[in-house]
């Protein structure tokens, strides 16, 4: 190899060592740009959710417990997977607008708690019919979230 060609490959090995390393440093800056998008936006999310606690329903608080309807089954002993009003709140993007809970799509947004569930024994076919009629006549005008004990009823 001449000492031309040596000279042209040293060149090109530099071009390119700098090359990845200015790419490097460009994934890392927007990477951190975009960790950094993330964290105000989940801190803009949890402030809102916080506005929220005045504008919940009657007997409701943000830290409240409850089991959602997609996790019904105890994950250890009797206990279901839980979840709080207010990190529910930040998951649906929620944000209190005169005296109203609003979803990020602009839906109003009611809790509603599963009464026929809370407690031992079964409930009586008359109120798991008022129970569901009641929830339906919210779904037509709220994203209704059904709450269920935390406590897997025996």
């Amino acid at each position: 190899m001449s000492r031309k060609q040596a000279t042209m490959i040293s060149i090109v090995s530099f071009g390119l060592l700098a090359l990845a390393a200015l790419a490097i440093i460009w994934w890392r800056w927007t990477d951190s740009n975009q960790r950094q998008a993330q964290l105000e936006a989940n801190a803009a999310a949890l402030r809102a959710a916080e506005e929220c606690g005045p504008c919940l329903q009657k007997g409701l608080r943000l830290e409240m417990e409850f089991a959602e309807a997609t996790n019904l089954q105890p994950i250890r002993g009797n206990l279901r997977a839980k979840i709080t009003i207010k990190e529910k709140l930040v998951q649906l993007g929620a944000h209190c607008k005169q005296g109203v809970i609003y979803d990020r799509e602009g839906n109003k947004i009611a809790f509603y708690s599963i009464k026929t569930e809370w407690g031992s024994g079964p409930a009586p076919p008359d109120w798991i019919e008022r129970e569901k009629n009641e929830i339906e006549a919210l779904k037509k005008e709220h994203r209704v979230v059904l709450m269920y004990s935390v406590v897997f009823p025996h």
